[in-house]
C-alpha cells in the first residue's frame, strides 16, 4: 500500500543493528534494558494495531480494492524489530549466565 518500503526496511535494519551488539559481551544497564523493553512492547502494540487497521480498511472500502490493501510489509518490519529485541534480551541473559555456567562445568560432582 505504501511506497517507501525500502526506506522503512533500512530504518528497521538500522534500529536492529543499534540494538544488537554482535560479539560484545557487555551487560545492559537498567536504562538500556528499559529502552529495549519499551521498543519491544511498542513494536508488539504496533503489530497488533497494523493488523487491526488493515482489517478496518478492508471493511470500509469497495470490494474491488480490498485485495490491494496490504500492510504486510509494515507488519513484517514490526515483527523484525520484535525478533531483534528478543534476541538482544536473550544475548544479555546469556552473557549474565555465562560465567556461572562455565564455573558449574568445572565442579566435580560424584554421586
Amino acid at each position: 500500500m505504501g511506497g517507501g518500503g525500502g526506506v522503512r526496511a533500512e530504518l528497521a535494519a538500522n534500529l536492529i543493528q543499534t540494538l544488537l551488539r554482535d560479539g560484545e559481551t557487555t551487560r545492559l544497564d537498567v536504562k538500556e534494558m528499559r529502552r529495549v523493553c519499551a521498543v519491544l512492547v511498542t513494536a508488539e502494540y504496533c503489530a497488533d494495531t497494523v493488523t487491526q487497521l488493515e482489517e478496518k480498511l478492508k471493511e470500509k472500502i469497495v470490494d474491488s480494492l480490498k485485495d490491494k490493501v496490504s500492510l504486510s510489509e509494515e507488519l513484517d518490519l514490526f515483527h523484525s524489530v520484535i525478533t531483534a529485541c528478543l534476541q538482544f534480551l536473550v544475548q544479555d541473559l546469556d552473557t549474565a549466565c555465562d560465567a556461572s555456567l562455565v564455573a558449574m562445568t568445572k565442579v566435580c560432582i560424584f554421586l
